[in-house]
């Protein structure tokens, strides 16, 4: 069993393939960003995602950060051609 890890307001356990994640983030496209990272460990086959929340209230992210977080959802997305989409 890995150790829990904390990053910022995150915090990740895996155990047997489970990866439990808690914490806040500040947008439901920041929350699918953790989501896409997680999906890319090898091993993963399941999260418990029921403590991860988004958080009311403003967002503290600059435009930049949120448009960056946009465009690297567009392009994770197959439904999506991010090519024909202007952020």
């Amino acid at each position: 069993m890995l150790q829990p890890v904390a990053i910022n307001d995150l915090r990740a356990t895996a155990a047997d393939g489970v990866v439990t994640v808690s914490g806040v983030v500040q947008s439901w496209a920041e929350k699918q960003l953790v989501l896409r990272v997680l999906q890319g460990v090898r091993g993963v086959t399941t999260f418990v995602t029921e403590r991860l929340t988004i958080r009311e209230g403003d967002i503290l992210n600059s435009d930049e950060e949120i448009t960056t977080q946009i465009r690297e959802l567009l392009d994770w997305d197959i439904r999506v051609n991010s090519a024909l989409v202007e952020v």
